[in-house]
């Protein structure tokens, strides 16, 4: 995963990497809350928790072979589900990644 490509928006970071074995084509896909972000896991884990959901619904327009790491930057708690559903498609657009 270190030689990936990283894309950033306002509230989101993403680091893309293709993966090397062939064995499972699907995307392995992992959201990051940092404990510097939100203070409290109840808060980390409803980040993530909406950052899955979202890509579950968008996981047959994702390309096949890549690892997704999706890191939540300050000030990311107080994002609405669609806020955070924008910037995950636009993340994913701007890394050439989503079928449309």
């Amino acid at each position: 995963m270190a030689r990936g490509k990283i894309f950033h928006s306002q509230h989101l970071s993403l680091r893309v990497s293709k993966k090397e074995t062939q064995k499972n084509n699907s995307p392995k896909i992992s959201f990051v809350v940092s404990a510097k972000v939100a203070r409290k896991a109840v808060d980390r884990n409803k980040l993530k928790r909406r950052g899955y959901i979202i890509v579950r619904a968008l996981l047959k327009n994702i390309k096949q072979n890549y690892f997704f790491a999706f890191f939540f930057k300050k000030d990311s708690t107080t994002l609405l589900f669609e806020e955070i559903k924008k910037e995950i498609i636009f993340l994913l657009r701007r890394a050439d990644v989503l079928y449309d």
